[in-house]
């Protein structure tokens, strides 16, 4: 954040008098601050906006959709700054960029600026220590859905992952992280005690429950679930390819696992490339990544009810990154945290969902999330799964959450798959509630 904050620092210098902004002078920092992770070569948007002659072509344009509030686009509700990389600009950087169009769109000093933003083909976290290329699960599989293995002895503790696009169009990516088959699953019973049970052979689970829980229907999806551990790792999208833990802290992919890729596409199969950078030593806090799903009420019957889920912690942590994942069928999205008092908070509203400006919301300052509080997601959906464009999107939310004290990783982990489990269980226990 260094290079933004200092460039965000350049479009404060004040003006002489009589002097108007320019383009090197004032308006190039807060292009490239708020629009350049999108408008660059090989970005999401379908065109730069790095160089004098770019912006200045599309001066009018850029006037409208400032004015309009439609760019830069950011869909959350809320007080500026809360989140890191918050892409609205004030309103005094709305007049500078107003004048500026207004005095014909000047240059100013003709020397080359310095393009903060990464290139095509570069790495935003640096050269990966574990460069990964998933690929296609079979012919029978859906062309979205990708696997890579970890062709690792021991564990690895991932501090950073990037996922690198080596297409255009590529914009959300989710990663799972399926574990090994040896791996135990830890389920409870009805007396609330933990028993434990071993998954299916690695044939058997792949030919009868892959790929990937969102791409099966209800009563598989439950199956699969309840039969192997599978992890959320992160959300990614096109503007947000990066992600790293804080220095303290890392994500733990056990020796065998693999990462289940999903992406938006559907249709052709997506060339990506994922780094991992990795620790030597387990870190002093485990991080986790929380699959808060949202699923349609078992007594709803109106077409478009809401879909709701929930986790709750069973230890104290703090909250890093919230990233909503939906399709087009979702219109509102809302993310409230209940402390054990009993008071209620917004994490995160996104009143008019649209899944193209999906991304992952960093807070500025961690959040602390005490034991017992509960974290609830509400997707308001426009039309019922079944109208959906893709009713295989699985409407959930990825909550960072890293304990406080390293010994208590492991309760936060059983707490997940609880949740994971009653999940997959809720499809079902609705079929059964209709007959």
């Amino acid at each position: 954040m260094t290079g933004a904050l200092l460039l965000g620092a350049v479009a404060w210098l004040p003006l002489r008098a009589g002097q108007g902004p320019t383009f090197s002078g004032q308006i190039a920092a807060i292009i490239h601050t708020h629009c350049a992770d999108c408008h660059r070569p090989g970005g999401a948007a379908p065109f730069a906006l790095l160089a004098h002659r770019d912006v200045a072509s599309r001066a009018d344009d850029i006037l409208r959709v400032i004015k309009s509030g439609e760019m830069p686009p950011w869909k959350a509700v809320g007080k500026q700054g809360e989140f890191l990389g918050d892409r609205r600009l004030t309103e005094s950087q709305k007049r500078l960029i107003e004048a500026w169009i207004a005095d014909g769109a000047p240059a100013g000093t003709p020397q080359e600026l310095r393009n903060p933003r990464r290139t095509a083909n570069s790495w935003q976290l640096g050269e990966p220590d574990v460069l990964l290329q998933p690929a296609s699960l079979g012919p029978r599989t859906p062309a979205n859905l990708l696997a890579a293995d970890l062709a690792s002895r021991g564990d690895l503790w991932v501090t950073g992952i990037e996922v690198r696009p080596l297409q255009a169009g590529l914009h959300n990516v989710l990663l799972w992280l399926d574990l090994p088959v040896t791996s135990p699953v830890l389920e409870v019973d009805n007396a609330g005690q933990q028993i434990r049970r071993q998954l299916f052979p690695a044939w058997l689970r792949d030919r009868l429950l892959a790929p990937a829980p969102s791409a099966l229907r209800p009563a598989q999806r439950a199956a699969a679930i309840a039969a192997r551990d599978r992890r959320l790792v992160g959300i990614w999208a096109a503007d947000c390819l990066a992600q790293s833990f804080p220095a303290d802290s890392a994500m733990r992919f056990p020796a065998g696992s693999r990462l289940i890729v999903e992406t938006a596409e559907t249709h052709t199969t997506p060339a990506l490339e994922i780094g991992l950078h990795v620790t030597a030593a387990p870190p002093q806090r485990p991080a986790a990544v929380v699959a808060v799903e949202a699923v349609t009420p078992r007594l709803a019957t109106t077409r478009g009810a809401p879909r709701q889920g929930a986790f709750q912690s069973p230890v104290d942590c703090e909250l890093q990154i919230i990233a909503p994942h939906a399709d087009e069928s979702c219109r509102e999205v809302r993310v409230n945290l209940t402390l054990p008092d009993g008071h209620s908070e917004s994490l995160l509203w996104i009143e008019h969902w649209e899944p193209q400006w999906e991304t992952s919301y960093q807070y500025r300052r961690p959040l602390q999330i005490p034991a017992r509080s509960r974290i609830d997601v509400q997707f308001v959906m426009a039309r019922d799964g079944d109208d959906s464009p893709s009713p295989g999107t699985p409407a959930l939310v990825a909550a960072q959450l890293i304990p406080l004290h390293a010994g208590d990783y492991g309760e936060l982990v059983r707490a997940m798959q609880r949740t994971q489990m009653n999940v997959a269980r809720e499809p079902v226990k609705a079929a059964w509630s209709r007959r």
